[in-house]
């Protein structure tokens, strides 16, 4: 066997053409048949599964230049090899359903009571006890878009959506209803704080009083640009509110703003962004390296970049910013938590799960699974710690960072373990791997392989037919696996 000639290489314009980078054209062999090459192309894991297309070529060793042949236009299918998530319960959904929430009827609960499910312009409520059912005495308004759902002070229930917040408690409803012509864009809340956005530029800070009500500030705060997404930090041990607010808008820019009684709704720092934020999410996680709990603000950008920065809660000073490209789609930002930990859960054109590891800090993991709409944290008795997830495409079920999705249905799983979080995909080769060559400027591998004396397929097709025309041929083709493909005499 000898390396192609030089002359017979592909020119320029053909390698483009093909999307193949000019290494792999350096390792084509040929013999004395036409030789068959099969060129495989993949992404890395980095940008979702190992999925490719394979492209076949035929090197006639009289030919002047080299053509190729799309065999199949079909994305070769990745194999899940992994299996060691506990599903819980799946559901199928009354609609298409763009938001998940689980909540507690008090704040000494342990189980929750609720799953609140809703699409564009109604909200579904289901108790959860033996069976999830639908519910239709909750309290809650079902002709609506519901915005956010929270368990608030001792024992009240709060459903946000755009026309108003209404609050729940001991049987008795109240309504706060926006002003006319205006609606709630944005909204983040916990178990002491409510802060909405309004489609005017408006930020209104509501508390739970002593009493369990709901008190709305007189101050607010006035923003140039429409907000796009509001987070609230968690409420520190001991204290009664969260220090600050996370505001993001669409001049590409995140605000964090007091929330202490002396100084509400004070700008205390901003940070200049290349896209506009679609998602924010102050979480507080463990830093290994100092063992302490620092607050951390984890951004979605509607360009698909995740951005990780440590915030002062003092100050509101940003620092230690990390990024990382996660998807094609604007980014959406949930909190979960996982065997104790507060966990980030990001959504793009692929999900993926941020966390704490103790040997090397934190760490983004993509996670086996399509496209998903919605997340929340669920607890009962037969699942203490477990994540609802609203897919769209289909059911899977996969390995120790596991999750299942469902069309038209949410799911209800556990994660068992985070420290095996390597994502595995075998494709399957028609030949002997010869050469890995990454494109130069493109996310994608190549794999080459060849065999010596292989028929290419369109000389083996004619040699059966020809076979086959004959007086006393008796020829099939038979399968490969067990036999291989043949080969030609030289």
């Amino acid at each position: 066997m000898a390396l192609l000639p030089p002359h017979r290489t592909p020119s320029r314009q053909q390698q483009h053409q093909q999307a193949l980078p000019t290494a792999v054209n350096d390792y084509i062999y040929y013999g004395h048949y036409i030789e068959y090459v099969s060129v495989l192309s993949f992404a890395p894991p980095s940008h979702g599964d190992f999925t490719g297309h394979r492209r076949s070529f035929l090197w006639d060793q009289g030919a002047a230049n080299s053509h190729g042949i799309w065999l199949n236009s079909e994305p070769l299918s990745s194999r899940p090899d992994r299996g060691q998530g506990n599903e819980v319960a799946t559901s199928e959904l009354p609609g298409t359903v763009s938001g998940v929430w689980a909540t507690k009827l008090t704040r000494q609960d342990k189980c929750d009571a609720y799953i609140i499910l809703t699409s564009s312009d109604n909200t579904f409520v289901m108790s959860v006890g033996d069976e999830v059912q639908q519910v239709s005495d909750s309290g809650f308004l079902t002709s609506v878009t519901t915005l956010a759902v929270q368990q608030i002070g001792d024992d009240g229930l709060v459903q946000i959506h755009p026309k108003g917040i209404r609050h729940i408690r001991a049987g008795e409803i109240n309504d706060w209803p926006i002003p006319q012509h205006r609606s709630i864009v944005a909204v983040a809340t916990n178990e002491q704080q409510i802060v909405v956005a309004l489609s005017s530029g408006e930020v209104v800070y509501f508390e739970v009083d002593r009493d369990g009500s709901l008190a709305e500030y007189n101050d607010k705060k006035s923003l140039s640009s429409t907000v796009t997404c509001l987070s609230l930090g968690p409420v520190p041990e001991g204290q009664i509110r969260s220090p600050v607010l996370a505001v993001g808008c669409e001049d590409c820019t995140v605000r964090i703003l007091s929330l202490d009684p002396n100084s509400t709704l004070e700008s205390k720092s901003i940070q200049v962004l290349t896209a506009a934020p679609s998602s924010l999410s102050i979480i507080a996680m463990e830093d290994p390296l100092s063992s302490s709990t620092g607050l951390y603000l984890h951004i979605g950008l509607s360009s698909g970049v995740y951005l990780r920065t440590r915030l002062d809660e003092i100050t509101g000073e940003l620092s230690d910013t990390q990024t990382r490209f996660l998807g094609l789609m604007a980014i959406k930002l949930f909190q979960v938590r996982v065997k104790g930990q507060s966990c980030v859960l990001a959504l793009s054109s692929k999900p993926w799960l941020g966390y704490t590891d103790p040997k090397r800090g934190f760490t983004m993991t993509p996670l086996d699974c399509d496209e998903l709409e919605s997340a929340c944290n669920f607890s009962s008795e037969q699942c203490e710690e477990g994540v609802i997830l609203i897919g769209a495409n289909f059911l899977r079920r996969t390995g120790s960072l596991a999750h299942c999705v469902a069309n038209l249905a949410f799911s209800i799983f556990s994660i068992e373990n985070l420290s095996d979080n390597m994502v595995r995909r075998s494709l399957p080769l028609t030949y002997t791997p010869r050469h890995l060559v990454k494109h130069p400027h493109e996310p994608y591998f190549y794999t080459i392989e060849a065999e010596n004396n292989a028929l290419n397929p369109e000389l083996r097709t004619q040699l059966l037919a020809a076979a086959k025309s004959q007086a006393n041929g008796d020829t099939k083709l038979l399968p490969p696996d067990p036999f291989g493909y043949p080969r030609g005499h030289g």
